[in-house]
Formats: structure tokens, C-alpha cells, sequence
């Protein structure tokens, strides 16, 4: 079994694949998470990749960001009601990373239990969507960088 510190390198290099567009790169190296991994090692992987997004959230709302210890939090605000409930992998990989963000782990691991009990191949989804996710926000950032703007 990899290390916990190989495993989250993985779940970077396949972010950034993901974002470089090299969706078989990116879908390879989380098969081999998966597959290296037990349900605590595949939280953490969760994790790692809910990271690499909560600092694309800080560099993209830069002071505008909620700051967690005045109390504040990030919140999903649906332009749709009742979207996510219409996607529940879309919905793991938006709550998931909003819990991250505002540091609760508690509702992270209700999440993803949820996720393992839909069966592997929703657990699968819901990482991939997560992955997906998390590398257009990293696109937005890098966007931004190069004073492109959003989106």
C-alpha cells in the first residue's frame, strides 16, 4: 500500500492531469488509488484532493473569503433548488469540498460513508467528480493568473 504522503501525490498529479486535459492520466492514477487503498486511505485521498481545492477557493475569493475563525463559512448557494439533490455525485463533490473548507470533518466523513454505501462504483463517481471538481477551479485560478478572468 502506498504511503500516505505517495498517495496524496497521486491525487495532485491526477488534479493536475485533469486539468491539463489528459482525462485517461487522470482516471488511471485515481484507479490506482482505488485500488491500492482501504476506505481510510481513500478519505484521505478525498481530502488531499478537497485541499488542493480549498486553496484554489482562497486564492480565487482572496479577502472576499470567509474567514472561519471570525465564525464565517462557505456555503453552496443554488441558483436551482434542489439540484444537487437531483445529482448525488455532483452533490458529494460540492459539499465534500464546502465541508472541508470550513473544516468540519465530521460532516466530510458522513459524506463520504454516504458514498461507500452507494456501492464502488458511486464511490468512484463521487471521487472522480470531486477530482473534476477541483481542477476547473485550479483552471479558474491559473486563469486569473494570466488576468483572463473567470471562467
Amino acid at each position: 500500500m502506498l504511503s500516505v504522503a505517495e498517495a496524496a501525490k497521486m491525487a495532485y498529479e491526477a488534479v493536475e492531469a485533469r486539468v491539463g486535459g489528459d482525462l485517461e492520466k487522470s482516471s488511471a492514477l485515481m484507479a490506482m488509488l482505488h485500488a491500492d487503498s482501504d476506505l481510510p486511505r481513500m478519505y484521505a485521498v478525498c481530502c488531499s484532493i478537497a485541499h488542493i481545492g480549498r486553496h484554489a477557493l482562497l486564492w480565487l475569493f482572496g479577502e472576499r473569503a470567509p474567514d472561519l475563525e471570525r465564525g464565517e463559512q462557505w456555503a453552496i448557494e443554488q441558483i436551482e433548488p434542489g439540484v444537487l439533490d437531483a445529482d448525488p455525485v455532483q452533490a458529494f463533490a460540492v459539499r465534500f469540498l464546502v465541508a472541508y473548507c470550513n473544516e468540519d470533518q465530521a460532516t466530510d466523513e458522513a459524506l463520504f460513508m454516504t458514498a461507500v454505501e452507494g456501492g464502488v462504483e458511486h464511490l468512484v463517481a463521487c471521487v472522480a467528480r470531486l477530482v473534476t471538481d477541483v481542477a476547473a477551479l485550479y483552471v479558474a485560478v491559473l486563469r486569473q493568473q494570466v488576468g483572463e478572468g473567470p471562467g
